[in-house]
């Protein structure tokens, strides 16, 4: 090649290069953003997709003029402040101890109550219920079943009530509500249960909501299975509820001693609580003594619970799920059982019930329970419960700001009514749900 050809070249190079570094010089900033976002938006059907999320609000939000209910056991503050920044609560008091950022968003409550949002430890068959397809939930499903939960305050439920192959979609399940945000409750999957393979509950009742085990090996091998699968916590179940009106030779076998021993040790061996269903005092003896952590469903309904076994259950401090909208525990047993210095965890099993935080509330309130006795089974006690009792469950510095806030007092009004009005949602420090203009 001639040295002139040569040249020529590399002054057209030269000139092609210096063009192109100043044509992108002259691109705006947001450019390479609207054109992924572009192409994306003619990909994608609007009808399948979940609705978008918006980011948490940068700037710092105050409640002010509040009855803030922390739920930690102390006297409900009048008049008080709640500051929110960076999805956490930064403070929370009195409006005289409390400095309000100059840019943050003020909200009057106007003397309403503020509390953290509820917990429904036992929400079941929510994945069946979305109709999860294609690694997809559909938004129809999602709005009802995702959505309605968050208008009644629920911000955080554990799922249960799974088939085995369902299990296999918990990977799927949690990449797709990711994509919900904050407009969604957090959900903890309990999923399937272990059940005895020969027992009624596995063989005749929940067939497909029931995980059949008929050794030790096989219990330990099924857990490690379920917590591989994503499970957030093991979940047992020994009588089912169609064996209330049964004798105890028509409900055997359930899960042996040895069995739910296997489950426990290798759960805890991986940082898993292990919750369950006992219905019977003899099975929740058997539960306690394999170091269960949570037994979810009232373990005496069908006689008054028994003073040794209430005993233990306060002495090993385990924490025992409501369920009232479903079965009712003998008369003045959940008041025994409380007065002892029992812990009671707040759960609706919606939706499949029907139920609903307001309908929860109404059945502890025939139970005679305390105000406050029912906003801790729904706030600390369930966070404990779930597991997230570091992150929610109480309105206190450090805490994730998870919180409601209702249209009246829970202390002097009716309290299941005060729960049917919801007047703001914050999820993860973001108002979700507010009154509209």
């Amino acid at each position: 090649m001639r040295k002139s050809t040569v040249n020529g070249a590399l002054f057209l190079l030269v000139t092609m290069g210096m063009l192109l570094i100043t044509a992108c010089a002259s691109i705006p900033e947001e450019a390479p953003t609207t054109a992924v976002t572009t192409q994306v938006a003619v990909e994608t059907n609007p009808a399948t997709q979940p609705p978008p999320t918006s980011r948490p609000p940068a700037q710092p939000i105050v409640f002010r003029n509040g009855l803030v209910v922390t739920a930690t056991g102390e006297d409900p503050i009048p008049g008080a402040v709640l500051v929110i920044e960076n999805e956490l609560i930064t403070a929370v008091g009195p409006e005289s101890g409390v400095t309000i950022p100059d840019d943050a968003i003020v909200i009057d409550l106007e003397g309403r109550t503020i509390l953290p949002g509820l917990i429904d430890a036992r929400a079941s068959a929510l994945l069946k219920s979305l109709f999860l397809e294609d690694g997809q939930i559909d938004p129809i499903y999602a709005k009802t079943y995702l959505g309605g939960p968050l208008k009644t305050g629920v911000t955080t439920l554990r799922a249960t009530g799974w088939t085995w192959e369902e299990m296999q979609k918990t990977p799927e399940l949690r990449t797709a509500l990711e994509a919900y945000g904050n407009t969604i409750p957090t959900v903890v999957i309990a999923g399937a249960s272990l059940a005895h393979s020969e027992g009624p509950a596995f063989t005749k009742y929940y067939p497909d909501q029931t995980v059949g085990v008929g050794t030790v090996e096989e219990a330990r091998q099924r857990t490690r299975e379920l917590i591989k699968l994503g499970a957030d916590q093991v979940n047992f179940l020994m009588s089912s509820g169609p064996s209330l009106g049964e004798s105890p030779e028509e409900r055997e076998p359930v899960l042996t001693l040895e069995m739910l021993n296997a489950i426990v040790e290798t759960a805890h061996a991986q940082d898993k609580l292990v919750v369950g269903q006992a219905l019977f005092p003899e099975e929740a003896f058997t539960a306690i003594e394999a170091g269960v952590d949570e037994l979810t469903s009232w373990p005496s309904l069908t006689q008054p619970l028994p003073d040794d076994l209430l005993e233990v259950i306060v002495s090993n401090a385990i924490p025992v799920l409501s369920g009232f909208s479903v079965g009712r525990p003998q008369e003045g047993d959940v008041r025994r059982f409380l007065d002892a210095g029992g812990t009671l965890v707040f759960g609706s099993f919606a939706p499949n019930s029907g139920a609903n935080p307001s309908r929860e509330f109404g059945m502890m309130v025939l139970e005679a329970m305390t105000p406050m006795e029912m906003i801790q089974s729904a706030t600390v006690n369930a966070a404990n419960a779930v597991g997230l009792g570091d992150e929610i469950g109480t309105l206190e510095v450090g805490k994730q700001a998870d919180i409601i806030v209702v249209d009246g007092n829970p202390f002097e009004d009716s309290f299941h009514s005060v729960f049917r009005d919801v007047i703001y949602v914050v999820k993860n420090g973001e108002i979700v749900i507010q009154p509209e203009e």
